[in-house]
């Protein structure tokens, strides 16, 4: 009896020695996964470049899902995630309810918003599946041409708002509101990539493509991962500029805290860095106690500063 729990106790402890070291292999494909996820939306944003001229819109705002008929400029109330569907191999879920009537095309906008895809979530956080709507969002803010939804598709990566924050907006009331100039505020202090109805290209990155971030993961606290109470994940991600899909670059990446909200930041479940994609496609891992002014020259394409993270 005494050898047996000898062994029984060896045993333990080498299940504790080698228990640290499997977590570690596995955050450590994790993080490589997550890495390669936000290569493949940078490249898919080159592409869209390509086609379009600029990097998607950031639509009109959190009220507005987007609408296939209508384009990839100023005219479509849909966010970055939507605009970058046919870069993504997503066509089919662009076009959901091309060429429909009204009612049908209610249906599926909704079925849109409630549809995941595997590229923009981080595997250390949380899979690509739907997650509930509060009450808030599922009785007084339904977003605009869509069927009521309970549960929605949300992303884990954020476009570069820039370093300065925004007032957030639910966007116009119709579509005749939104398509007319007059609505909108003034974007000329924006110094990021997205915002409403932007339409930024490269030739608007004076920092130069490989020293200004393109995407990056967003913050967001644990134990609100699956809740849809935080106030930046209470959308879904196919909907117009917020900071469900954008985050801004006054204050360093954050790893991920309980009980701590902060909207409009960016950071990580990983236990170290941050992921960021930029302007030339690549990708770099950001310390989480990197110079809050070299983040924020990162976040800002008018500065004209080469500072490196």
């Amino acid at each position: 009896m005494i050898e047996l729990l000898v062994v029984l106790a060896i045993i333990g402890v080498l299940i504790a020695l080698l228990l640290p070291a499997v977590q570690a292999a596995r955050e450590s494909a994790r993080l490589t996964e997550c890495r390669n996820h936000l290569r493949q939306l940078a490249l898919g944003m080159l592409n869209h470049h390509q086609r379009q001229g600029h990097f998607p819109t950031g639509g009109w705002g959190m009220a507005w899902p987007g609408m296939p008929e209508r384009g990839f400029d100023q005219r479509q109330p849909g966010g970055w995630v939507y605009n970058l569907l046919p870069d993504i191999e997503a066509q089919d879920l662009h076009d959901l309810g091309r060429g429909a009537n009204a009612g049908e095309q209610c249906q599926l906008s909704a079925k849109r918003l409630a549809t995941p895809h595997g590229l923009l979530n981080c595997p250390s956080r949380r899979s690509a599946e739907t997650w509930p709507t509060t009450e808030r969002r599922a009785h007084l803010r339904q977003p605009r041409g869509t069927d009521p939804v309970f549960e929605v598709a949300r992303a884990d990566y954020a476009g570069n708002g820039g370093d300065v924050y925004p007032s957030a907006i639910d966007g116009p009331l119709t579509l005749e509101e939104g398509d007319s100039a007059f609505h909108w505020p003034n974007t000329r202090a924006i110094t990021g990539l997205f915002c409403v109805r932007s339409q930024y290209s490269l030739n608007h990155v004076a920092d130069g493509a490989s020293t200004t971030y393109l995407l990056g993961e967003k913050y967001l606290p644990p134990d609100e991962y699956f809740t849809g109470a935080d106030p930046g994940d209470d959308e879904s991600m196919y909907n117009g500029f917020c900071v469900d899909t954008n985050r801004f670059g006054f204050e360093p990446p954050l790893q991920d805290t309980l009980a701590l909200r902060k909207p409009q930041a960016f950071g990580s479940a990983h236990p170290a860095t941050c992921n960021f994609a930029l302007c030339d496609g690549s990708v770099q891992a950001v310390d989480y106690q990197i110079d809050a002014d070299i983040h924020r020259a990162f976040c800002n394409r008018t500065d004209s500063d080469p500072l490196e993270p």
